[in-house]
């Protein structure tokens, strides 16, 4: 069993599992399930010994741990509806993770080694559905293949989805554009940094192709850096690079219609913003946040339990409040900050925190080690926390599997990569 359990083929699970995140979250969440159990296995019946936790690891384990517990013990604190239900089913994937995070690093599998070459495939499948997808609307008029999501088969006209809502799609391609690009200044290998940097490329295509404009916040920051990491050797070419990248998606925004007109309704939505008028899409967010922000305020503590927004929204109402119409429209304020602020209270915020705050310490303890592939993994730490935390202003994040099932899986990776 053991032989069977092995590096290469770990490698394939992990590989498809990241892939199917940008697909179809049913099969993501199965081979979940599958690397869980193969976990549980190998821990079992392993002969060797497993090392003691280092400290920024017990960090994450706790961060996991408290962010599910809290969760379910909302459960038992509110009423339990379906989609709270639904929601504790994502939330508890963070404490269910952890036997895979001792099982990486017991077995030492090098990820560092498979990463260039796995991070290449699954940007080139991830580039060809999006490109796909946005030339079956544009050139075809006709609803693209999407992977079994009917929702979002005929509701995001023009824009690549995979088979997950665009923002989220977007996300996902934009965090392993910016830790593919990480990874290609650390590598000495030139063969493995010609992969990393095509697969950055590719992933960073995708992510504009999806039309999301909130993820592409965390773009700036993580250009900031990289011009500021160590040993950045040749500045003048990542200058010249940049430039290059930013041709190409002027050229592909100014080449597709619909994120033509997505970047130019960004003036437009801040203008009305500014004039007051909150009809729009920014404005709508500000609207949604407001209305949190009075629902965290009547219970700051405790929140109002796990899916409580919809519904606390539509008490404003009856108590004489006006908002615009996409207001308790949606689950969620669109916010995860607020989402959690509004469904548990001091408690959720400070789940989030340590969710968060483990990332950052990595990277901290990384900035010391002098292994140049160290340094790598706590950057690419921050650039998931850079992108979740753009992301987190415009979408709730970890009620979605999606966004959980990645940070839990590119976390695990990095924490345990360090060992090999």
């Amino acid at each position: 069993m053991i032989e069977i359990i092995n590096q290469r083929n770990m490698a394939i699970l992990i590989g498809l599992l990241i892939l199917s995140l940008f697909l179809n979250t049913d099969v993501a969440t199965g081979l979940l399930i599958i690397l869980f159990v193969v976990s549980v296995i190998y821990i079992s019946i392993s002969p060797e010994k497993s090392q003691k936790l280092m400290a920024y690891e017990y960090f994450l384990v706790l961060s996991f741990f408290i962010f599910s517990f809290i969760s379910v013990v909302w459960l038992f604190i509110f009423d339990v509806t379906r989609d709270a239900l639904v929601k504790n089913e994502a939330y508890s994937a963070f404490a269910l993770s952890i036997p895979i995070l001792v099982f990486l690093r017991k077995m030492n599998f090098n990820f560092i080694h498979y990463m260039p070459k796995m991070f290449l495939f699954i940007g080139s499948f991830v580039f060809i559905v999006a490109v796909y997808q946005v030339i079956s609307w544009e050139y075809f008029n006709a609803a693209p293949y999407t992977f079994g999501n009917h929702f979002v088969e005929h509701t995001f006209y023009g824009r690549a989805v995979g088979g997950l809502q665009p923002i989220r799609f977007g996300a996902l391609s934009l965090a392993l554009s910016g830790i593919s690009l990480m990874g290609a200044f650390h590598y000495i290998d030139k063969y493995n940094r010609i992969l990393l940097f095509t697969a950055a490329g590719l992933f960073l295509l995708s992510s504009v192709l999806s039309g999301s404009r909130g993820p592409l916040l965390a773009g700036p920051i993580i250009l900031v850096l990289l011009f500021f990491r160590k040993q950045l050797v040749n500045r003048q070419g990542l200058f010249l690079g940049l430039i290059v990248n930013f041709f190409v998606i002027f050229l592909v925004v100014y080449i597709v219609p619909v994120l033509n007109n997505r970047a130019s309704t960004i003036l437009y939505d801040v203008d009305k913003l500014f004039s007051g008028n909150l009809n729009s899409n920014i404005g709508a967010r500000f609207d949604m946040g407001y209305a949190a922000v009075l629902l965290i305020k009547e219970r700051p503590v405790l929140g109002s339990g796990l899916s409580s927004y919809k519904e606390g929204v539509n008490e404003l109402r009856k108590n004489g409040y006006k908002f615009g119409g996409e207001v308790g429209k949606w689950k969620n304020p669109h916010n995860e900050w607020l989402n959690v602020a509004v469904e548990k209270g001091i408690f959720g915020v400070f789940s989030l925190f340590l969710l968060f705050g483990s990332l950052i310490y990595f990277y901290l303890y990384t900035r010391r080690h002098p292994s140049n592939q160290a340094q790598f993994l706590g950057e690419a730490a921050i650039v998931l926390l850079i992108v979740y935390f753009a992301s987190g202003l415009s979408i709730a994040l970890f009620e979605h599997k999606p966004f959980t099932y990645f940070y839990i899986i590119i976390s695990v990776l990095l924490y345990s990569a360090i060992h090999s």
